[in-house]
């Protein structure tokens, strides 16, 4: 009897009669291949101790695929380590069995020429398999191009509104709500925002308290007006309880005033969050109110530090009308200003008020830093520089840490990136007890490529800093998010919602990373428990929907959403709700649908969005949805017009729609040309979302020209570098685009196997990705497999089924 161990690769009959005719016979005791005629093969087996072998050799496989488990978590190797040696030594199981069977007795043994050839070929084997089995894409959320239909709520590379506006830090963490005007006279409405703005810029500069008003948060401007305050004032106690403890906070102020005998009386009541508890309450009375103001904040300040068992010796070294400004007037305008934005989205009126003020006092350093951040929610860097430069020569007047903050948004609205965030790296070393220094660091590196690292150590600093701070433990999970570190992800998420089992937040951060890891089902459940817990919570209504969408039933997600547009919704509510359907239209190609929700959306979204990203997603949009649709000049239209609104650099940003434009229409000589324009204005300018881009822009390029190993290179070098940064963790469009670029010119090779893993890679987490299934029949055509063809067609076409006679892409199905 022979026994043959052979790999599939082989033909058995050939193999056999070349064995027969060429195999010398050796003595039965030395030959791995013969046994003797009394012994049956079951007991040949025992003899040659084969399952005692492989046990031992399954055992070890076990034992060393645990080993690299541990070695993942503990040394940050790639989670895929284990999944390399599993493979790799499950494929060798043939060379084990071979070597049992021929040395598996007692005594000596030769080894044979079959041995030491299959060996090599063994090992050749295993690698193959590594490859084929272990490595595959990694699954890693990037940023959002710019072209794309972007969420709205998204915020363009240093465009921030208030975000200059900082606190100290977060060891103690107040909240002062607009005052109560008692006095009768409409004359003091102001002060009732005037108050609470004025307390805490006094309080927030004591150190280990940090101390806000709902000027400090759209959301939070947005839940009151969702309960009927729609300007933020005599909100009751109940609910200003509910809404502090909402956005973490420990402490919260209810203010009033009243006139008595001609003269302002101010009264503050201290309540404990966590327990609803008025721990103190104050009066003061004066006859200039910003010193009744600094009596108030002063004790509360002091009371706080006592708290805490900390010095409070150490309260504010200035008086409110040193650090902001004596000349009321002024303060009113501040005060107009920062109305204007809160509650009408006027930026426009809030900086003419500020201009206004600034007259009034010239050495109002507050002023100069709200224009800065007005400045550069409109897209005006330059005059943002401005402002920033005058406030900086009134340091004197600002807090410290707020100086350092100042510093590196100025650098990087200047395009010096790299000083930005030097000054940034400073704050955290001179103030290394300082929760907001770490903060802001962490954030910068998580929105700049190939920091993730040092974001995730900033974050840590910040955990045992701060150890309340909420939000610590969920931007971690974010970073493992975009890291592609699935177990780690989910755990802490996970970890972070069985200890904070009422923050919607962590529900929804949890249902995202099960989105993006293809674990529809469970996001769908964790959506729906955050909406369950905050009454309707829009954003996770979103999430479900898209989710639902992302599947495959387009109508069941819209009719979702349908039933959370009504009267009831505040304009920002509906606005991101209509958002949520211009998604869904864009992804089944119904692109006449979503040109009409964007004329609904655009009188909401002026109320709404800062007037530079309002630009961006509505005519941005425009360009997108025309290109859908194949009209490319009007597209070039609106590009234009894109470019003429905005001021520097962002005129120079908007080149990637025509970049994008030109890139689909194959205009390859003007391509080229605002490639070169854009590739210089980084050089200049750099943001780092788009430096990953780079490379990709110019692998077509490469493709044009043919040189598609060079393309592939480039497009794997922006696919690593997209996956660096944070932006886009809402949207998986960039990356896809890049993979499907990729899959087109391996199809372009003839590399279909190649092409297929691509596909499937993108369709595994993007279920609706119309072009992967029209890049697949063209694939199996090729290959004549008719059935497979007709199959891809019509998982396009179920996708399609309602969309316009112009779309793209069911223009080019209908060709195939």
């Amino acid at each position: 009897m022979i026994i043959i161990l052979i790999s599939q690769d082989f033909q058995t009959k050939s193999f056999i009669d070349y064995g027969c005719s060429c195999i010398k016979p050796i003595p039965i005791n030395d030959n791995m291949y013969f046994m003797s005629e009394n012994t049956n093969f079951f007991e040949e087996i025992i003899a040659r101790r084969i399952p005692h072998i492989i046990g031992m050799y399954i055992a070890a496989v076990w034992l060393c695929v645990e080993i690299a488990d541990w070695m993942s978590a503990r040394f940050g190797i790639s989670e895929q380590f284990s999944t390399y040696v599993f493979v790799g030594m499950l494929t060798f199981l043939p060379s084990v069995i071979m070597l049992a069977w021929g040395h598996g007795r007692p005594g000596k043994d030769t080894w044979s020429k079959l041995e030491l050839s299959w060996l090599p070929t063994n090992i050749l084997l295993s690698v193959l398999a590594i490859n084929y089995f272990g490595v595959k894409p990694t699954e890693v959320p990037v940023t959002q191009d710019i072209q794309a239909v972007q969420p709205l709520d998204s915020q363009l590379p240093f465009q921030n509104s208030d975000k200059i506006e900082i606190n100290n830090n977060n060891h103690q963490k107040l909240i002062s709500f607009f005052w109560e005007n008692n006095t009768g006279s409409g004359s003091y409405d102001w002060l009732s925002y005037g108050a609470a703005w004025l307390f805490a810029q006094d309080v927030k500069r004591t150190p280990s308290i940090s101390a806000s008003t709902p000027y400090d948060s759209r959301d939070l401007i947005r839940e009151l007006k969702k309960k009927g305050f729609e300007y933020s004032l005599n909100v009751p106690l109940s609910l200003s309880i509910q809404i502090a403890n909402k956005f973490t906070n420990k402490w919260m102020i209810l203010g009033s005033f009243t006139l008595e005998n001609s003269r302002l009386k101010l009264s503050a009541k201290l309540y404990n969050v966590e327990t609803g508890q008025l721990v103190k309450e104050l009066f003061s009375s004066h006859e200039n109110f910003l010193k009744s103001l600094d009596s108030i904040s002063n004790d509360i300040g002091k009371y706080l530090l006592e708290s805490e068992n900390k010095d409070s010796n150490v309260i504010p070294d200035l008086a409110i009308e040193d650090h902001t400004s004596k000349n009321i007037e002024a303060i009113k305008y501040l005060i107009s200003a920062k109305n204007h934005v809160a509650f009408e989205n006027d930026y426009e009126a809030a900086i003419n008020d500020l201009l206004k003020a600034l007259e009034l006092d010239k050495s109002f350093a507050e002023a100069n830093v709200l224009a800065t951040s007005y400045y550069s929610a409109k897209g005006d860097f330059p005059n943002a520089i401005e402002q920033s430069k005058k406030a900086l020569a009134l340091d004197y007047k600002i807090y410290e840490e707020s100086v350092f903050a100042i510093k590196a948004n100025m650098f990087g609205m200047s395009g010096e990136q790299n000083k930005a965030q030097l000054v940034l790296e400073k704050w955290a070393e001179v103030f290394p007890t300082s929760p907001l220094a770490h903060a802001t660091l962490a954030r910068k590196y998580l929105f700049s490529n190939d920091q993730l690292e040092k974001a995730e150590i900033q974050f840590e600093k910040l955990l045992s800093l701060d150890s309340k701070n909420q939000d610590t433990l969920l931007s971690l999970g974010q970073i493992y998010r975009v890291k592609g570190e699935k177990q780690k992800s989910i755990h802490v998420l996970e970890k972070y919602l069985s200890a904070n089992p009422d923050n919607i937040k962590a529900y929804i951060e949890l249902a995202n990373a099960y989105k993006q890891f293809s674990m529809f089902d469970k996001a769908i459940s964790m959506f729906e428990q955050a909406s369950v817990l905050g009454g309707v919570n829009y954003e996770a209504e979103i999430g479900v929907a898209e989710t639902i969408a992302i599947q495959g039933d387009y109508k069941k997600a819209l009719n979702y959403i349908d039933r959370y547009l009504d009267s009831q919704n505040t304009d920002s509510e509906k606005l991101y709700l209509l958002n949520a359907k211009v998604f869904i239209y864009i992804r089944t190609g119904q692109v006449e649908k979503a040109f009409e929700l964007l004329s609904q959306m655009e009188g909401l979204a002026k109320k709404i969005l800062p007037p530079l990203s309002y630009l961006f997603s509505m005519d941005g949009s425009k360009v997108e949805l025309f290109m859908l649709q194949g009209k490319y000049q009007q597209a070039l239209d609106y590009a234009n017009i894109l470019r003429e609104k905005t001021k520097p650099p962002f005129n120079d940003m908007a080149t990637v729609f025509f970049l994008r434009i030109y890139m689909v229409m194959n205009k390859e000589d003007k391509f080229g040309l605002e490639l070169g324009k854009f590739e210089q204005f980084l050089k200049t300018f750099p943001v780092p979302f788009y430096n990953a881009m780079l490379p990709a822009w110019k692998a077509k390029i490469a493709f044009w020209n043919r040189e598609y190993e060079l393309s592939i290179k480039l497009l794997d070098e922006a696919i690593v570098g997209s996956k660096q940064s944070i932006l886009g963790l809402q949207t998986f469009d960039v990356v896809d685009e890049f993979i499907y670029s990729k899959a087109l010119v391996l199809y372009e090779m003839n590399k279909d196997e190649r092409a297929q893993i691509e596909l499937n890679y993108i369709l595994n987490r993007n279920p609706i990705y119309i072009k992967a299934y029209l890049l697949k029949a063209k694939i199996f055509k090729r290959q004549g497999d008719l059935n497979a063809v007709n199959s891809a067609k019509q998982k396009a076409m179920e996708i399609m089924q309602d969309a316009d006679d112009n779309f793209i892409d069911l223009v080019e199905l209908e060709s195939i």
